[in-house]
């Protein structure tokens, strides 16, 4: 009875043992069970995410990224139909801007340089350079259209209503992507370029008006106040996109429009297909970069060779014709004459010295300024006389200190007008001062 029991001793030891064993593996395949679920969860999940950045990838690489519809009224030039009135409303702002615009150029362009002054202080030149370097960021149209016109025709997409729920539509980068577009069918290459046309031209026109308005300008406070009033007249087209985006003129008829210009996008280029001699996508960015610094060489060597021009003295008459009369003073008909001035200046103040008679003829044919003062029908002898000194006042000094001397007037010359204290000067007087020269 006792071995009995010691066997049965022994056959439970041993039962326990294979049950612990049996605990042991199924733990340790428990183990071994969640790792590899794991990593296979892990390696799922890298393989969706590996798979969705290659999808957005391909989708960036074959569709490319879109730029918006620029939001200003020359966009309706672009997408609208030409029967609609945002057509031709846009066409209406865009003839109101050149209206203003060729008005302020007529009045700008002068008989002579351009109405330039001969002078002006340092602080009024500081800020025609200042004003100069602000141009093109105030008539930025000017810009994007000739980087517009290079590009050449791109077409006009607007959301489709059935969009991508996994990412409403965009890409990751908020971009709209192409798959989820559908091109405007009123959106015609001949349209395009006309938007691009009408800006590229109010642009142009607003520089040239901007350079004028800033070398002619005298004061400080006169250059910054037309400055920006002619910022304000470059910038009504986006000013009038705004009231009408806003619902503050024709809300019913333009507003709508608006709403969906807002929504256009523009297909981009392939840098290949932009520059046929480069291959990288910053060439864009190189081609607007030179474009902004050929408008800046050509704003600042305009202004250069204006302020070179005005500390020679080239905007001053080269010419003046002055005439005295006799009823005042009678030793002041001696000096009437023509006055041409020195190329070298007495302290930036202009210097006039006599004319002979063999080169008066050519200086009336030039550009000349005038100054009389006679009494009626009064005239001078053609006479040698002194150089004088004009200043920047106008007020005209005598450089020699003796007067001309007298002369014995005979023959015709010898009658005298009745009011005058010299004699009278006719044809006949003329010719025989001519003939006793001689």
């Amino acid at each position: 009875q006792e071995e009995h029991e010691n066997d049965v001793r022994k056959e439970d030891d041993d039962n326990d043992e294979d049950d612990e064993e049996k605990l042991h593996r199924m733990e340790s395949e428990a183990l071994l069970g969640d790792s590899n679920t794991t990593d296979a969860l892990q390696t799922d999940e890298f393989e969706n995410d590996s798979c969705d950045s290659k999808s957005e990838a391909e989708e960036e690489e074959m569709d490319g990224e879109m730029d918006q519809l620029g939001e200003d009224v020359y966009s309706f030039l672009a997408a609208s139909d030409s029967r609609t009135l945002a057509f031709w409303f846009a066409i209406c702002i865009f003839l109101f801007q050149m209206v203003i615009l060729t008005f302020n150029l007529v009045d700008l362009v002068g008989p002579r340089y351009f109405n330039i002054p001969f002078g002006v202080e340092w602080q009024v030149s500081a800020s025609q350079v200042i004003c100069l370097i602000l141009t093109p960021a105030v008539q930025s149209d000017f810009i994007i259209s000739f980087a517009t016109l290079h590009d050449g025709y791109r077409r006009v997409y607007h959301p489709s209503p059935n969009l991508d729920s996994a990412h409403h539509g965009k890409s990751r980068r908020g971009r709209q992507p192409k798959s989820s577009l559908v091109q405007v069918e009123t959106a015609t290459r001949a349209k395009y370029r006309l938007s691009n046309l009408c800006r590229l031209v109010q642009g142009g026109v607003g520089i040239a008006v901007s350079f004028l308005l800033i070398v002619q300008s005298k004061e400080v406070v006169e250059l910054y106040f037309n400055f920006a009033a002619l910022g304000f007249i470059s910038e009504l087209d986006n000013v009038f996109f705004w009231l009408v985006d806003n619902g503050f003129i024709l809300k019913q008829k333009l507003q709508p429009e608006a709403l969906a210009v807002k929504g256009y996008v523009l297909e981009k280029k392939e840098p290949v297909k932009r520059f046929t001699w480069c291959l990288g996508g910053g060439c864009y960015v190189q081609y607007r970069n030179s474009l902004l610094g050929l408008i800046y060489v050509g704003l600042l060597t305009g202004w250069a060779i204006v302020y070179q021009q005005q500390v020679e003295g080239k905007m001053i008459a080269q010419h003046i014709r002055a005439e005295f009369g006799d009823k005042f003073n009678q030793k002041l008909g001696f000096y009437s004459g023509t006055y041409k001035m020195q190329k070298n200046s007495l302290k930036r103040h202009a210097e006039y010295t006599f004319l002979p008679p063999s080169e008066r003829a050519r200086a009336q044919r030039a550009s000349s300024f005038t100054a009389k003062r006679c009494s009626r029908g009064s005239s001078s002898p053609t006479t040698a006389r002194p150089a004088t000194r004009v200043g920047s006042c106008g007020r005209r000094k005598p450089i020699a200190t003796t007067s001309p001397p007298r002369r014995q007037w005979n023959g015709p010359c010898a009658r005298k007008r009745r009011g005058s204290a010299r004699p009278s000067t006719s044809s006949a007087c003329r010719r025989a001062t001519a003939s006793s020269r001689t």
